[in-house]
């Protein structure tokens, strides 16, 4: 009878022993490759003899048997976040601009020309003079700066060297991300 047992028992082991390979001992390591130790535990009962080793970092059993690592069943950070696209720059709003004065300065050689943005004190925006005579254009660029209830262009000025003799249209423009505007045209004499 006791011979019975034996391998009955025998066969409990095994079937306990294959039963084991299937149970995974995951750790750090474990989780950044990808892959769990199975050399612990399942060979040594497998043969019938206990595992006696000590505790490795990548084999050390964590508390109540919860696998150990960084995060418990946790997913790849994603490689790309979606995002709504950014918001379209609305085209600047119209403005008015005045000039104030538009000549010819005979001390300085050349047209000189001040003008304001009405109504808005801006830190971000630029004055152009623009000179038009037939096919001919010049322009220079300067930044405003904001004044107690309007951004000022200050005075502009292109020397005569750049211009040919003649009546010249003046035109002073403001542009900055929210707003944009251009003044009437005035006439300017070069001699």
């Amino acid at each position: 009878m006791r011979m019975g047992r034996l391998p009955a028992a025998i066969g409990a082991l095994a079937v306990a022993a294959v039963g084991l390979t299937g149970c995974r001992s995951f750790t750090a390591a474990d989780t950044a490759s990808g892959a769990a130790d199975t050399s612990s535990g399942a060979a040594a009962t497998a043969s019938g003899a206990a595992a006696t080793s000590a505790p490795t970092a990548s084999t050390a059993p964590s508390a109540v048997g919860i696998p150990s690592g960084p995060a418990y069943y946790t997913s790849p950070e994603p490689s790309s976040v979606a995002s709504d696209p950014p918001a379209p720059t609305p085209p600047p709003t119209g403005a008015s601009v005045f000039v104030t004065y538009a000549q010819w300065d005979t001390a300085a050689a050349a047209v000189e020309l001040a003008g304001y943005l009405s109504g808005a004190e801006e830190t971000d925006g630029e004055c152009t003079l623009a000179l038009s005579k037939g096919p001919l254009h010049v322009s220079t660029t300067a930044p405003a700066t904001p004044d107690a209830t309007s951004t000022s262009c200050g005075q502009l000025s292109v020397a005569g060297s750049r211009l040919a003799p003649g009546t010249w249209t003046a035109v002073l423009s403001y542009r900055s991300r929210r707003t944009a505007g251009s003044s009437d045209p005035v006439e300017v004499t070069v001699p």
